[in-house]
């Protein structure tokens, strides 16, 4: 035989046993050689630019997978979305046949996502490339070192571990660990049928976060529709110590007892409506409805609270630090100056108080850091008492103005008080103090 046959038979033998090794998993094909490609295919499937900056190999075979590290997704306009250092999924190929991503395990570490960014419109498809959309199953994801952000913000969410399923035909479930600031924290969430969310259709769940001294549980559902997810749900807060809890969040809180609270959410990741809220703290009892808006410069609140009981013992026996730290108002003028807010509040009476207070009425605002009380009503002293004030946070020395007004009052309610040794009895008609006070501990404003 002439070396050239020779030559030929070993070349076609060594072809052959290149797309068997290939074809069977033991080479993995360099897929990073067509990213243009893919960016191009994931871009028409869903409206979104990948970048792939790694390595990223295919492995075929009966135990068919894909590796990539350094992957990221972004907006047509530039806007991030996600960012991967590396994964690894393991599908079935057969399934691939039929329309079924089915993926037997999939894992991957240090992903990084922005979840308040609008996802764009996927871009309209031919007739010819419209249909059913693909059927997908997941035995098992795994994944470690998940940072989340909104709009460019971090959540103050770090994700440790994540385990997720979601089975042909059955319900996904995910459990993960994670840390809230510098708290530990478990979530576990179940939802339904993931080919009913693929659809676009309302699509149930239900989820624990477990914390140290607290819990929520939330049950509802997401209607995948638009560039944001609406969602309805009920939701149950329960908070065992909160004053353990808001040290765990570098806060100094009041023992106010053991909280409760449920009511339902609705909205958007933008806008988000309050409504029959109603709960407890301790001995106060109260109800609400409101909204929270995300999608401006700054996150705005606005409440409306019925208190059914309200107890102030918890809020003075705290009004007395205990040292000079202890009276630092500098976090709360920190966190004055993150969030806008409107507040009306009603309450028949309080307790906890020396003087029977009744009829409270208060409309509060607070915009870039001032605290306008616009005014607060309530009959004591069997007369009337106002109160208009303002809290400027935002100055070099925060300051407080305050304005009372107190019309019509009996002065022998003050001895059935205890605040009078001697009886004292008569009618005031009028009482005007105007106060004035600024500094960033309770000792500054009360010398």
């Amino acid at each position: 035989m002439s070396r050239t046959k020779i030559a030929i038979r070993l070349l076609l033998a060594s072809a052959a046993l290149a797309v068997i090794a290939v074809l069977v998993g033991l080479v993995p094909i360099n897929i990073a050689l067509f990213s243009d490609t893919i960016s191009r295919s994931v871009y028409k499937a869903t409206g979104l630019e990948l970048t792939l900056g790694g390595s990223a190999a295919l492995r075929l075979g009966p135990r068919a997978s894909l590796s990539a590290s350094d992957l990221a997704l972004a907006t047509p306009d530039g806007s991030r979305l996600l960012a991967l250092d590396t994964a690894s999924v393991r599908v079935a190929l057969l399934a691939l046949v039929r329309g079924h991503i089915h993926v037997h395990r999939a894992e991957f570490s240090g992903l990084w996502a922005d979840f308040c960014q609008p996802l764009p419109e996927r871009p309209e498809a031919s007739s010819s490339e419209e249909g059913e959309p693909l059927k997908i199953s997941v035995d098992l994801m795994r994944g470690t070192s998940v940072e989340l952000e909104c709009n460019g913000e971090p959540a103050g969410l770090s994700i440790q571990d994540l385990d997720f399923s979601a089975p042909d035909g059955g319900s996904t479930r995910l459990e993960l660990t994670a840390a809230l600031g510098e708290v530990p924290a478990k979530l576990t969430a179940n939802g339904g049928d993931l080919d009913t969310l693929l659809r676009g259709e309302p699509y149930k769940i239900d989820a624990r976060l477990d914390l140290e001294h607290a819990s929520l549980f939330v049950d509802g559902r997401v209607a995948p529709t638009g560039g944001r997810p609406d969602f309805d749900a009920r939701i149950e807060l329960s908070v065992a110590d909160m004053r353990a809890l808001g040290g765990a969040f570098e806060l100094d809180v009041p023992d106010l007892g053991a909280i409760d609270v449920e009511g339902e959410l609705s909205g958007d990741l933008a806008a988000i409506d309050i409504g029959d809220l109603s709960g407890s703290a301790g001995n106060t009892r109260f109800a609400a409805s409101g909204s929270l808006a995300l999608a401006g410069e700054r996150p705005s609140i606005e409440l409306d609270a019925s208190l059914l009981q309200l107890d102030l013992e918890p809020l003075l026996a705290d009004s007395e630090p205990a040292d000079e730290g202890a009276a630092d108002l500098a976090p709360l003028i920190e966190s004055l100056q993150e969030f806008d807010a409107d507040l009306h509040v009603t309450r028949d009476s309080a307790s906890g108080l020396p003087l029977e207070i009744r009829s409270v009425t208060l409309d509060a605002t607070l915009v870039d850091g001032v605290v306008e009380l616009n005014p607060a009503y309530a009959e004591v002293l069997d007369g009337r008492l106002s109160l208009t004030g303002r809290f400027d946070s935002a100055v070099g020395c925060p300051a407080v103005e305050l304005q009372a007004l107190l019309e019509s009052s009996d002065l022998e309610r003050l001895k059935d008080a205890g605040w009078l040794a001697a009886a004292v009895s008569g009618q005031v008609d009028r009482i005007e103090v105007e106060l004035w006070s600024c500094g960033t501990t309770v000792q500054e404003h009360i010398h």
